[in-house]
């Protein structure tokens, strides 16, 4: 099924394109790509094809992957650390969330601000400094694999707080909602 072609105008102007531009890289004229913006012509089967390729080409160019805005240092605890231990982490290294790793290399939980506030505020007298992180932790953030586009982790990025990479069953990074953001021009 052919895209919209409302839809044309929106995808150029997110491209940063003009028409002329976008009619030059299509092959086709610039009043050509005013008609079809304006919705005053129905155009030929293989003109809308040639525009619509040239966007899907341009969008793809681009599109950011993963390991180009994910941060290669993963900062981790162990399900052993201590809360407190953990919050000074956060705080040092300015980040609000972190996986919980084993000694084996295998990511059990998340920790993120929203749930310790969370918890923080239901056990208000608890001991924090003699409390470990596998008590309080969330589930793991979710993985996903090195060289996809980050339009496939939008949708997991607004249930979790961020997405582990992976390559070759290797963690090599991690991507936020903030690293995500700074893609946004």
């Amino acid at each position: 099924m052919l895209p919209d072609l409302t839809d044309i105008q929106k995808r150029r102007l997110r491209l940063g394109l003009k028409q002329a531009e976008l009619a030059k890289y299509s092959a086709v004229s610039q009043s050509l790509i005013a008609k079809i913006e304006s919705g005053k012509i129905d155009p030929g089967y293989s003109k809308i094809r040639s525009v619509l390729e040239t966007l899907e080409v341009l969008e793809n160019r681009t599109s950011h992957k993963v390991e180009d805005i994910m941060s290669k240092s993963i900062i981790h605890v162990a399900p052993a650390t201590s809360v407190s231990h953990t919050v000074e982490l956060l705080r040092k290294h300015g980040i609000s969330q972190l996986p919980v790793i084993t000694s084996t290399n295998q990511i059990v939980g998340s920790i993120t601000e929203d749930g310790l506030l969370h918890r923080f505020s239901q056990e208000s007298g608890r001991d924090w400094k003699a409390t470990a992180v596998e008590a309080v932790m969330g589930q793991p953030f979710p993985t996903v694999k090195i060289g996809i586009p980050t339009s496939a982790i939008t949708p997991l990025l607004h249930t979790d707080s961020a997405v582990i990479v992976v390559d070759k069953g290797k963690y090599v990074g991690i991507v936020t909602k903030a690293d995500l953001l700074k893609t946004i021009k």
